[in-house]
């Protein structure tokens, strides 16, 4: 009985260290470094999944050390920034089914004087509506004469809407 109590003890916590893999996913780690190889803890690390846009970022460790856990398998694009380095861009980090791939990021000193400029035509904005629309109260289509109580003849009040000749349907006009 103790023997079978100890075994069923082992099969449970076995079997609970096994719920925690995954066999669909994959990973990204790597490490930080500055211009003379030492290790720079902090710096930002950002993925993009270049599929669908998804964005994960981390921190650094205190060794220089990111790791980037179950991942969905595809392209990634990786971007790192440390205080006083200039950003790197790492594009084309392919991450592989129940694989690990591994990066090193060697970043470079910032210039005394960094600038970005962004710039972009202007979006042409609509000043004047392009519609016509007016709006009846409950009133007013109370007591209105109409023929045949039609709610089409109502439209004809918005100014700029005519009926045609036969009567079936009705034609806007812009002003």
């Amino acid at each position: 009985m103790r023997r079978r109590t100890c075994c069923f003890i082992l099969f449970i916590a076995f079997s609970f260290s096994c719920l925690g893999q995954d066999g669909s996913t994959g990973a990204i780690r790597g490490t930080v470094l500055d211009p003379s190889g030492n290790r720079i803890a902090g710096a930002t690390v950002a993925l993009v999944n270049d599929a669908n846009g998804v964005h994960y970022e981390r921190a650094s460790d205190s060794r220089g050390q990111f790791a980037f856990e179950l991942l969905p398998p595809g392209d990634y694009s990786a971007r790192v920034a440390g205080e006083g380095m200039s950003p790197q861009l790492s594009p084309g980090i392919h991450v592989a089914v129940g694989g690990a791939s591994e990066i090193t990021f060697k970043l470079a000193l910032a210039g005394a004087r960094e600038s970005v400029t962004v710039s972009a035509e202007p979006h042409s904005l609509e000043t004047q509506p392009r519609g016509l629309s007016t709006v009846l109260d409950e009133r007013a289509i109370q007591n209105l004469p109409l023929n045949g109580r039609r709610f089409t003849d109502l439209s004809l009040l918005t100014p700029g809407a005519t009926q045609d000749p036969a009567g079936r349907t009705l034609i806007r006009t812009e002003t």
